[in-house]
């Protein structure tokens, strides 16, 4: 067996799970979208996956989209999230009458997840064909170099065959995208100080349509189209997501023209763009979920005091592991792992304990 089988049996039985999120009693209705982003903040994600993913396709701008697991804070520890994502699937289908499904994609750390958004049921046939590719592929490390994955994922998402075959291109010349796109668009930027750069107040950023979308051209009509499309639809609904929108695109546009940005500061650049988009819905509410100093001493504290009876592991949002910890509590070894679990809590940082449990 393959290291990585485990992963794909997983996801199979994951997939099974969100299959069966049928909800009958779907109605049209008017949404209240800052009532919904808060919602599904509280179910695990951000706000611009709120706006990118869910409302383009509930609103018929894309028939497909989809996000990276760090876009779903439910979603990082998958073993004792199975439970969370058959409710996070409950709600949009009784919501927003969207199927969601899951791609797994191994590399050499471990494995990346991508969730995917439709409307209709059979684009799970598609996701099942990729998925096969991908476990029929020896090469998992170079997995997104594979010329039928590319592709296909390209066709599913609706983007323009012109950026398809620039990725393609790209790949074979062993070249990253960001530089690829990097390159082209270098020139127009300006300099404000030391490496960053900023475009144009002029600059049309609609071809950049999706999360880590990179088009063909700065002037890509097609992928332009697609932008455009969306940003008219969402101002027709609500100008407040076609403004949130517009902040993914900007931000998209300038994760390309500052190529420097690395480690830390992507965190720090993606959570600035996130508060923006959730102020915009919410403001003077807090983005997230109590600061980072609370959540860390309370989860030390319950490791400590109660960590024999596994109730750390309930407030961080693993039950299972909180059911085993109580189910051996009477062995003590619960309780002197909940110690040093403790200790380890206080000795992070906040960035770090929150990037880590979220």
């Amino acid at each position: 067996m393959k290291p990585v089988e485990p992963i794909f049996q997983m996801i199979d039985a994951l997939n099974l799970v969100l299959k069966s999120c049928r909800v009958e009693d779907y109605v049209p209705d008017e949404r209240n979208h800052s009532e919904d982003m808060k919602k599904y903040i509280d179910l695990g994600v951000t706000p611009s996956l709120f706006v990118e993913s869910l409302m383009t396709v509930f609103y018929n701008a894309r028939k497909v989209s989809c996000c990276f697991q760090d876009q779903m804070t439910l979603s990082l520890n998958l073993h004792e999230s199975i439970d969370d994502l058959r409710e996070f699937a409950k709600n949009i289908k009784r919501d927003y009458d969207l199927f969601m499904g899951t791609l797994v994609f191994p590399n050499p750390q471990g494995f990346w997840l991508l969730f995917f958004f439709f409307k209709d049921y059979k684009y799970y046939d598609e996701l099942e064909k990729i998925q096969q590719i991908v476990i029929n592929d020896e090469s998992s490390a170079q997995i997104f170099h594979n010329p039928q994955i590319i592709k296909r994922l390209g066709k599913l998402l609706g983007y323009p065959d012109c950026c398809i075959k620039f990725c393609l291109d790209s790949r074979k010349k062993g070249k990253s995208m960001e530089s690829a796109c990097f390159d082209s668009i270098h020139k127009i930027a300006k300099k404000k100080k030391g490496d960053e750069l900023i475009m144009p107040s002029t600059f049309d950023s609609s071809p950049f349509l999706a999360f880590e979308f990179y088009p063909c051209s700065v002037k890509c009509k097609k992928a332009k189209d697609v932008g455009t499309k969306i940003l008219k639809k969402f101002k027709s609904k609500d100008p407040k997501l076609a403004e949130a929108f517009q902040l993914i695109l900007d931000a998209n546009v300038n994760r390309i023209v500052n190529p420097h940005i690395k480690g830390e500061d992507v965190h720090e650049f993606k959570q600035e763009t996130e508060q923006k988009i959730h102020d915009l819905f919410l403001e003077g509410e807090d983005y997230a979920q109590g600061s980072g100093e609370k959540n860390r001493v309370a989860a030390a504290l319950l490791a400590i005091l109660l960590g024999a009876f596994g109730a750390h592991k309930f407030y961080l949002g693993k039950p299972l592991l909180g059911i085993l910890y109580a189910l051996f509590f009477w062995t003590f070894i619960p309780s002197i792992v909940g110690i040093v679990e403790g200790v380890i809590y206080l000795m992070k940082t906040d960035e770090e304990f929150e990037e880590e449990y979220g």
